[in-house]
């Protein structure tokens, strides 16, 4: 079966947070481990990262701000975090590893509570 028709297959499976990157050489997902389980036999030869905790930013901002989520960035990576992140129209999004997931949160809520002050 061809791998996008794999995907017709899957898309209406999918639950928030997944995301999907169709490219030229390649496809790249992210979605719960459950669905994942489900459909990893046609695709033969994946490579598989995980676990990941989902951390959104739900919050308004307007598409002319620049560097907040460089400055995000920037503190996660001296806290030694990696990060894979993820955008969209409305909301922002950051793939952490689980076992850094609290380290990510805390991260950014002392940044977040040294700004309100």
């Amino acid at each position: 079966m061809r791998k996008d028709a794999e995907l017709g297959d899957l898309l209406p499976r999918l639950k928030p947070f997944s995301s999907i990157t169709f490219e030229k050489d390649e496809i790249s997902l992210v979605l719960r481990q459950s669905l994942w389980n489900k459909h990893s036999s046609h695709y033969e030869g994946a490579k598989v990262a995980g676990p990941y905790r989902l951390i959104t930013f739900d919050i308004a901002i307007d598409l002319d701000v620049c560097g907040y989520f460089a400055t995000i960035s920037k503190l996660l990576a001296e806290a030694k975090v990696s990060i894979i992140p993820a955008s969209t129209y409305l909301r922002d999004y950051l793939l952490v590893r689980e076992v850094d997931h609290k380290k990510a949160l805390l991260t950014i809520n002392h940044f977040l509570k040294n700004q309100r002050e």
